[in-house]
């Protein structure tokens, strides 16, 4: 069924999420031998990785590289081991690539007439990612080598990095980071605002193991769950990434670590405050309390690792909780995220037709 969808698309995407895993390899050869444009989840940095050329994007409310252009003007998805939460539709999931045929491949039954699964899909295979993979059958005689083109060109002159000037600024670091992180590293990042430029700066490669506990999302998690990933895989290189706020809630671990011999790097993203959370103060004009300054101030981080006698990088950008672009609003589909672009500018991206009342947006 989804092997005659294809051979019929002109603008065909596969979005990946984290359920894919097993899959990564039959996904990155299918999409790679057919060029078509692959998308990811926050769960998806190490199947879809930024260094394969078949990589278009990370989609969702924070949408990071390449604003959603190309997921939104598809004509036949297929998503694979995605849940298609509100995090990745928006909040008008009845939007989300709206014109194309959605085919959906989940290991679990979808019983809930609530469910963004059923909302979504024309089709739904309930079966494993890597099952579907291995009995999908293409003759290959269809290829789109211009619009994978176009989607690369949407992800690079999208790139959120590329609007701040501030080579010292969070966003640049992230990036940084990612360059000089090994192919072999295994990577656990954290929630918040870290989380955030994980989507929109982190360039993965192919080889790393990245995790996060997307979905709960507890602070602090990723020094607990980098302890485990060093025993687990002690030869290979382990990093931690990190808030400010987390850190603070792990500070005893460090002796954990000390007492093991557990080594890892923790890279501690230190903006003096809780930085999602005064974020959405700050945006939605609400009293900017209980994150920093007022009602929370982090240790001097460095000092405390020093006590431990454990070295520890402080990558300090005081006060920075602007974290961009992303879907302001609820009423509005996710390729339309803010910073809103000029109207003329936005309109020329959609192949599609643009949503209804796009050009009052300011």
């Amino acid at each position: 069924m989804f092997s005659e969808a294809l051979s019929l698309a002109k603008r065909p995407a596969i979005l990946v999420g984290g359920g894919a895993y097993k899959a990564r390899e039959a996904i990155a050869e299918f999409a790679t031998a057919n060029g078509i444009p692959c998308f990811r989840t926050w769960n998806a940095f190490d199947i879809i990785t930024d260094d394969m050329p078949i990589y278009c994007g990370t989609v969702g409310t924070y949408g990071g590289p390449g604003r959603n252009f190309g997921i939104q003007n598809c004509d036949l998805l297929l998503a694979l081991g995605c849940r298609m939460s509100g995090r990745i539709t928006g909040g008008m999931p009845n939007t989300f690539a709206r014109e194309a045929m959605r085919h959906v491949v989940d290991i679990d039954k979808v019983t809930s007439e609530v469910d963004y699964q059923l909302v979504l899909s024309h089709h739904h295979y309930t079966q494993s990612c890597e099952k579907f993979m291995r009995e999908l059958e293409y003759d290959g005689g269809a290829q789109w080598p211009d619009w994978l083109a176009r989607c690369r060109t949407w992800l690079y002159k999208y790139d959120p990095v590329l609007a701040y000037t501030d080579f010292e600024g969070h966003y640049h670091k992230m990036r940084r980071l990612s360059q000089s992180l090994p192919a072999d590293a295994i990577i656990v990042y954290d929630t918040g605002g870290n989380a955030i430029m994980m989507g929109h700066c982190f360039q993965s490669k192919r080889g790393q193991r990245i995790f996060s506990s997307n979905g709960n999302t507890p602070m602090g998690f990723s020094m607990c769950g980098a302890i485990g990933a060093w025993f687990a895989e002690p030869s290979r290189p382990v990093h931690c990434i990190i808030g400010d706020g987390g850190m603070t809630m792990n500070i005893q671990e460090l002796q954990t670590m000390v007492n093991y011999g557990v080594d890892i790097t923790i890279h501690i993203f230190n903006n003096h405050i809780l930085g999602n959370t005064k974020s959405y103060q700050r945006v939605n004009g609400m009293k900017e309390v209980a994150c920093g300054p007022d009602g929370y101030n982090p240790p001097d981080f460095v000092k405390v690792a020093k006590a431990f006698g454990v070295k520890v990088n402080d990558i300090v950008d005081h006060d920075a909780c602007t974290y961009e672009p992303r879907i302001s609003r609820w009423d509005v589909p996710v390729e339309d995220a803010y910073p809103f672009l000029p109207r003329d500018e936005f309109a020329s991206n959609m192949i599609i037709k643009p949503w209804k009342g796009w050009e009052k947006i300011m």
